[in-house]
């Protein structure tokens, strides 16, 4: 079954957490609070949700537009509170009660829960712009915009670009058995690769070779990737299925 905002918005980000789905759109933040049957808008930001968290039932918004930064809601979406607004914002984690925001040209910002103690992070020239965050312990993994993967040992202290790829794009990060799998879109290298926790190259080929991956998701040993290609000159988008187990040196 499929629930529809509107037929004629884009979603561009969503995040659940028990009953509750939210929807960030290119102006509009969108709530269920029956798992996805119906919505109901919420937040008229005019702003562009480019990401979404949950942490404690608090909601956390990635922004660009008239609301640019991050931005926490703590009445489902009611009305939202701004605690950085410097930069555009693609992607945001959290660990613990800090909060590693990726931005549009200035790398990654982090900061308490409530925006206090500001830090810009040491990564790259400074102004690389991320696309996607993803911790797993003490490391902190950067998506970059033609500048491949960054890792962090040390929770952001301390960035070393990998040296696989490192002029690519990068959309999408997970890690999953201690592999990190990066999504990739970019002209010359596109596809799913599979690296070690150091962001090193582990001799696994690509996976959808020649498709964009703008998603990545895990679920019972299975990868899911979500692509765009164009095939015989038509633009087709499609969803790659793959076994855990059959992905080179992931068993």
């Amino acid at each position: 079954d499929a629930s529809i905002i509107s037929d004629r918005i884009k979603i561009i980000s969503i995040a659940t957490k028990d009953k509750f789905v939210y929807a960030g759109t290119d102006s509009h933040l969108y709530i269920s609070t029956d798992h996805g049957a119906t919505f109901q808008e919420k937040s008229t930001l005019n702003s562009i949700f480019l990401s979404l968290t949950i942490k404690d039932n608090i909601l956390f918004a990635g922004l660009n537009g008239n609301g640019k930064g991050v931005q926490y809601s703590t009445n489902y979406g009611k009305s939202c509170i701004p605690i950085f607004t410097n930069h555009t914002v693609f992607t945001i984690v959290i660990n613990g009660d800090h909060i590693y925001a990726g931005t549009g040209g200035a790398g990654v910002y982090q900061m308490k829960i409530n925006g206090s103690e500001q830090i810009k992070l040491n990564l790259g020239n400074g102004s690389v712009p991320i696309f996607t965050l993803a911790l797993n312990g003490n490391y902190i993994y950067a998506g970059t915009e033609k500048q491949g993967l960054y890792v962090s040992t040390n929770l952001g202290a301390n960035w070393t670009q990998s040296t696989f790829y490192p002029n690519v794009s990068i959309k999408n990060i997970l890690i999953k058995n201690n592999f990190v799998f990066i999504g990739q879109i970019d002209v010359g290298n596109k596809g799913v690769c599979v690296l070690d926790t150091n962001g090193n190259s582990i001799g696994a080929d690509y996976i959808g070779c020649g498709a964009n991956i703008w998603s990545l998701w895990e679920s019972n040993n299975y990868i899911y990737a979500g692509v765009s290609a164009n095939i015989g000159g038509i633009d087709t988008s499609q969803v790659y299925k793959i076994l855990l187990r059959n992905v080179p040196y992931c068993k």
